[in-house]
C-alpha cells in the first residue's frame, strides 16, 4: 500500500512518540487521525481525544473509522512505569498492564471485522525492546510489551492470507 493511499487512525498520538509518528507520516502523504487521552500541544485538525480502555470510546472510535475510511491503524498508546516491581503499587500495575496490552487487545478485536472488510488495511503495535529482553525495574512495563508482541504475532497468524496485514514495531530508544 502506498503512503499516499494509507488513511491511518493513530491511537496514542498525543504524546511524544504519538505526534512525531503524526508528523511523519502526514509529511510523507498520509492522511493521519490522531487519538489521545491528553494533548500535550493542544488538540489539532484531525484529532479525536479518547481513551481505549473504555468500551464506549471504543465504539466511537470504530465509528471514526468508518466515517473517515481508516484502512491503516497504530496501536501506539502506552503508559510507561519504570521502578522496581516492589515500589509499583497493584493500581499502578493494573493500569499499565491495562493500556498497553488489554485495551490494545480488545480494541483490535471491535475493529477486526472493519479492518478485515477493507480492500487492503494494516494493524500496526508500537511495542518496545524491552517486550523482548527483560530489565530491572521495567517487568511490569517489559511484561505488558511482551505480551503485546505475542498478541501481535498470534493475530498475524490469525488473519494470514486476509488483506490484512499485522505487524509489531520494537522501538530501541525514542
Amino acid at each position: 500500500m502506498l503512503i499516499q493511499q494509507c488513511r491511518v487512525l493513530l491511537v496514542g498520538g498525543s504524546g511524544g512518540i504519538g505526534s512525531a509518528m503524526a508528523q511523519a507520516l502526514r509529511s510523507q502523504g498520509a492522511y493521519v487521525v490522531v487519538v489521545g487521552r491528553r494533548w500535550q500541544n493542544g488538540v489539532s485538525a484531525n484529532s479525536v481525544t479518547a481513551d481505549i480502555t473504555l468500551s464506549n470510546d471504543r465504539a466511537m472510535l470504530l465509528d471514526v473509522m468508518r466515517r473517515e475510511s481508516i484502512n491503516v491503524v497504530v496501536m501506539a498508546a502506552g503508559l510507561s512505569s519504570f521502578q522496581p516491581l516492589e515500589q509499583m503499587q497493584n493500581q499502578e500495575v493494573d493500569d499499565v498492564i491495562r493500556v498497553n496490552l488489554i485495551a490494545p487487545m480488545q480494541l483490535s478485536s471491535e475493529i477486526l471485522p472493519y479492518l478485515l472488510a477493507q480492500t487492503q488495511a494494516q494493524l500496526v503495535f508500537i511495542g518496545s525492546v524491552l517486550g523482548q529482553m527483560g530489565l530491572p525495574g521495567y517487568a511490569v512495563y517489559g511484561a505488558s510489551k511482551w505480551g503485546l508482541r505475542g498478541f501481535a504475532q498470534a493475530l498475524r497468524r490469525e488473519v494470514y492470507g486476509s488483506n490484512l496485514k499485522v505487524k509489531y514495531l520494537s522501538p530501541r530508544a525514542t
